[in-house]
């Protein structure tokens, strides 16, 4: 049986990346890195090709979840929570570099940078944070769980703004069960949050209610008094 340490320490990937950089490895070689080691007596490189082999690269990093991953033989929890964590990195990593200095002009732009958890089974709460001139800066995931007024707290929403010296948000939140209409605890929460960044001299633009359905923004429903839209 072929065995990583069978190789020449010249050939091992981490050895390779080290000499070489990592633009010299292949796919495989470089999810061997991720890893970490192999199982059930297959090498490293062996479990990389066969993961490779029967799901591909974007799927491995961008579409599946924990528990499939975690179903794949040699594929523990230790492991899926590496993939996980390379994907979501990426993931943000592309977002900052094809957003940066986008300018929102509707809802349909803000709802483009929160596609991936319009389908999502849990409720995740997402602050988009503009400038003065409604230009992208920064996407937080506030909250994941589910949208209550006592337990969303405006302080997490107004924080990444200060942070960043944002001049406005947009709240986007989704609904799992693919209806896009507000609830009343919606209406709710967005009258808090529009009180409290008042307070601060920041302004609550929209919340847009994202499901599978579509989506509803409550700025166009005329449910947001401080301004009428984001154009």
């Amino acid at each position: 049986m072929f065995r990583i340490n069978d190789l020449p320490r010249s050939e091992k990937p981490r050895e390779r990346l080290l000499n070489s950089g990592p633009g010299a490895l292949s796919t495989t070689e470089l999810l061997a890195i991720i890893l970490g080691s192999g199982c059930n007596g297959k090498s490293v490189l062996e479990l990389a090709a066969e993961l490779l082999r029967e799901r591909n690269l974007e799927k491995i990093l961008f579409s599946l979840k924990y528990e499939e991953l975690v179903s794949v033989k040699g594929i523990g929890n230790a492991r899926a929570c590496q993939l996980l964590a390379c994907g979501e990195l990426f993931k943000r990593l592309k977002l900052g570099e094809t957003n940066k200095s986008q300018k929102i002009n509707s809802a349909i732009d803000a709802i483009a940078l929160c596609e991936d958890i319009r389908r999502s089974g849990k409720e995740h709460l997402v602050g988009i944070y503009l400038n003065s001139r409604h230009r992208f800066i920064r996407r937080e995931i506030i909250s994941v769980g589910n949208m209550d007024s006592n337990i969303v707290d405006p302080k997490e929403i107004f924080r990444p703004a200060l942070l960043c010296n944002a001049h406005s948000v947009i709240l986007v939140h989704n609904h799992p069960s693919g209806e896009p209409e507000p609830s009343d605890e919606d209406i709710q929460i967005t009258e808090v949050v529009v009180k409290a960044g008042l307070m601060l001299n920041l302004r609550l633009l929209d919340h847009i209610v994202l499901a599978s359905g579509g989506f509803t923004s409550l700025c166009e429903k005329g449910l947001i008094s401080t301004k009428k839209s984001i154009n």
